[in-house]
């Protein structure tokens, strides 16, 4: 009978010393919860962009607890994407749009923030052609649709 007490004894030191412990976790015994994230803006809060022209990331900032991933309603304009980690705005809008807000959506375990991005996409000038490799616009000299003929120089022209 004594060894049965001893045994029970034992085994209820043993579970106070790990729940003492903190059940496994690590602060004490107590959770704390996590902060949810707060104050969501954007760089660009009304934003306007031109048809076919890459757009400079526009980024978030928050107060609060960290956001773990973001979400846009309704969906961006075609060719501008959310980067859903992040909440990075970015990419090549590739349709003309007239003003619209974007509630975009930051979240963590501990709850979520929104922000209202406003966004407009117009159309390039007329004549003017987009040049990627210098990101930057141009208008053309000569009209749309010229056909251009090599000239000869007498003894530039090479045979």
């Amino acid at each position: 009978m004594r060894s049965v007490q001893w045994l029970v004894l034992s085994l209820i030191a043993l579970a106070l010393l790990v729940c003492g412990c903190g059940c496994g976790v690590s602060n004490g015994g107590s959770r704390s919860p996590v902060q949810p994230p707060s104050a969501l803006t954007y760089t660009s809060a009304a934003a306007v962009y031109t048809l076919g022209t890459p757009i400079t990331a526009d980024s978030p900032t928050s107060t609060g607890g960290t956001a773990t991933s973001y979400s846009v309603s309704p969906a961006l304009p075609d060719g501008l994407a959310l980067d859903d980690t992040t909440g990075i705005i970015s990419g090549t809008p590739t349709a003309v749009t007239g003003i619209a807000s974007y509630t975009v959506t930051a979240s963590n375990p501990g709850g979520s923030t929104t922000a209202a991005v406003s966004i407009t996409v117009n159309a390039a000038a007329a004549g003017v052609q987009f040049i990627p490799n210098m990101n930057q616009w141009i208008t053309p000299l000569a009209p749309q649709g010229s056909l251009f003929a090599f000239l000869e120089h007498g003894s530039d022209r090479k045979q």
